[in-house]
């Protein structure tokens, strides 16, 4: 259905521009979600454009942490727009995909929010795809160095994914991909 969707926390686009221009002609995503881009919806299309992509959407109204960047190739209709996520069918012919795409607050609490936002979405038989910065990890093994994240967080989290029945997807990269410091 889709051949490759880039997701990336890129902590603002100015100076990570060159960065993503490699990707993209890298690996050829149809789709590309950005989090933490630090501009505007405008700053958004002027990127669209310079990376060949036709369409593009934020959630600007709501904070503006998202963007998502597309190939008019595909019809992309928007489920649903909340501060921590964008959700999105993608259609391409007779295909569908359900896309979420996720950048949640650092607070275990407002993450809360998110997961039962999340639940409320509509689950069909179309295929599901969930993408992003969730700001917690699954366990603690997923990490290295520093202190343990907070298990009733990670609990929220692991309940929210089997309640959701999500499974973990192969993916392409460092399996520890950000540092703090």
């Amino acid at each position: 259905m889709i051949d490759s969707i880039l997701v990336w926390n890129i902590r603002g686009v100015g100076t990570s521009r060159i960065r993503l221009k490699k990707l993209v002609g890298r690996y050829k995503p149809k789709i590309v979600a950005l989090l933490e881009p630090f501009q505007n919806l405008e700053g958004a299309r002027k990127l669209a454009r310079s990376l060949n992509f036709d369409m593009v959407i934020s959630n600007e109204v709501e904070g503006g942490k998202i963007w998502l960047l597309w190939d008019s190739m595909y019809k992309v209709h928007v489920d649903k727009l909340g501060m921590q996520y964008i959700s999105v069918v993608v259609e391409n012919g007779a295909d569908k995909i359900l896309i979420h795409v996720i950048y949640a607050k650092c607070s275990w609490v407002e993450r809360r929010y998110l997961w039962q936002e999340l639940n409320s979405n509509h689950v069909g038989v179309d295929p599901c795809v969930v993408v992003g910065d969730f700001n917690i990890i699954r366990n603690d093994s997923e990490r290295r160095r520093g202190r343990p994240r907070p298990i009733v967080a990670m609990d929220d989290f692991n309940d929210w994914i089997h309640q959701r029945g999500l499974m973990e997807m192969a993916s392409k990269g460092s399996c520890f991909s950000w540092c703090n410091g």
